[in-house]
Protein backbone atom coordinates (compact mmCIF):
# COMPACT_ATOMS: atom_id res chain seq x y z
CA UNK A 1 0.00 0.00 0.00
CA UNK A 2 1.52 3.78 -0.89
CA UNK A 3 0.66 5.90 1.37
CA UNK A 4 1.39 8.39 -1.42
CA UNK A 5 -1.08 11.09 -1.14
CA UNK A 6 -2.69 10.06 1.99
CA UNK A 7 -2.25 12.34 5.20
CA UNK A 8 -1.65 10.47 8.63
CA UNK A 9 -2.84 12.12 11.67
CA UNK A 10 -0.57 11.28 14.41
CA UNK A 11 -1.95 12.25 18.17
CA UNK A 12 0.41 11.48 21.79
CA UNK A 13 -2.89 10.72 22.96
CA UNK A 14 -4.69 11.91 26.60
CA UNK A 15 -1.76 11.40 29.19
CA UNK A 16 1.03 12.29 27.85
CA UNK A 17 1.37 15.51 28.62
CA UNK A 18 1.06 17.02 25.10
CA UNK A 19 4.26 15.87 23.89
CA UNK A 20 6.00 17.77 21.55
CA UNK A 21 8.70 15.29 19.50
CA UNK A 22 7.80 11.86 19.09
CA UNK A 23 9.76 9.54 16.87
CA UNK A 24 7.60 7.60 14.41
CA UNK A 25 9.61 4.87 12.48
CA UNK A 26 7.92 3.10 9.07
CA UNK A 27 8.25 0.68 5.86
CA UNK A 28 6.26 1.29 3.10
CA UNK A 29 6.21 -1.45 -0.08
CA UNK A 30 5.67 -0.58 -3.56
CA UNK A 31 3.00 -2.20 -5.95
CA UNK A 32 5.65 -4.97 -6.70
CA UNK A 33 5.94 -5.66 -3.11
CA UNK A 34 9.32 -4.56 -2.46
CA UNK A 35 9.78 -3.08 0.91
CA UNK A 36 12.18 0.02 1.35
CA UNK A 37 14.80 1.01 4.24
CA UNK A 38 13.33 2.14 8.00
CA UNK A 39 12.29 5.96 7.43
CA UNK A 40 12.19 8.00 10.68
CA UNK A 41 10.61 11.01 11.02
CA UNK A 42 10.02 13.14 14.37
CA UNK A 43 6.88 14.66 14.57
CA UNK A 44 6.86 18.62 16.45
CA UNK A 45 4.10 19.25 18.40
CA UNK A 46 3.54 23.23 19.31
CA UNK A 47 3.37 24.12 23.10
CA UNK A 48 0.51 26.88 23.32
CA UNK A 49 1.87 30.72 24.51
CA UNK A 50 3.17 30.84 27.98
CA UNK A 51 4.86 26.94 27.79
CA UNK A 52 7.76 25.33 27.20
CA UNK A 53 9.01 22.10 26.61
CA UNK A 54 10.47 20.60 29.22
CA UNK A 55 13.44 18.30 28.17
CA UNK A 56 14.19 15.09 28.36
CA UNK A 57 10.19 14.37 29.18
CA UNK A 58 9.25 16.52 25.90
CA UNK A 59 5.87 17.23 27.35
CA UNK A 60 4.87 21.38 27.72
CA UNK A 61 5.28 22.58 30.91
CA UNK A 62 3.72 26.01 32.38
CA UNK A 63 6.60 28.92 32.67
CA UNK A 64 6.47 29.55 36.09
CA UNK A 65 5.05 33.25 37.63
CA UNK A 66 8.02 35.67 36.61
CA UNK A 67 8.63 33.88 33.64
CA UNK A 68 6.82 33.73 29.70
CA UNK A 69 6.91 32.45 25.90
CA UNK A 70 5.12 35.11 24.36
CA UNK A 71 4.10 32.80 21.58
CA UNK A 72 2.92 29.34 20.50
CA UNK A 73 5.94 26.48 19.22
CA UNK A 74 8.51 24.91 20.60
CA UNK A 75 9.89 26.87 22.77
CA UNK A 76 12.68 25.01 25.06
CA UNK A 77 12.77 28.25 27.43
CA UNK A 78 10.71 30.71 29.14
CA UNK A 79 12.17 34.47 29.31
CA UNK A 80 12.38 36.40 32.55
CA UNK A 81 9.99 39.58 32.61
CA UNK A 82 12.19 42.72 32.34
CA UNK A 83 13.25 45.47 34.76
CA UNK A 84 9.92 46.52 35.51
CA UNK A 85 7.56 43.82 34.38
CA UNK A 86 6.20 40.88 36.32
CA UNK A 87 3.51 37.56 35.71
CA UNK A 88 1.57 36.88 38.96
CA UNK A 89 0.25 33.15 37.75
CA UNK A 90 2.03 30.54 35.79
CA UNK A 91 1.49 29.94 32.00
CA UNK A 92 1.53 33.95 31.25
CA UNK A 93 1.90 34.64 27.51
CA UNK A 94 2.90 38.29 28.33
CA UNK A 95 3.92 40.43 31.30
CA UNK A 96 2.74 43.34 33.01
CA UNK A 97 3.72 46.70 34.03
CA UNK A 98 4.25 47.34 37.87
CA UNK A 99 2.80 49.71 39.49
CA UNK A 100 4.60 53.27 40.22
CA UNK A 101 5.25 53.68 43.98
Amino acid sequence: TAISGTRYRFDPGEGTGGNPMTDFSFRVKDPDGAESGVTTVTIHYQCKAGEYVDQPDRVCRSCPPGQVSSAAGLMTLCEPCAAGTYTAAAAASSCSRCAIG
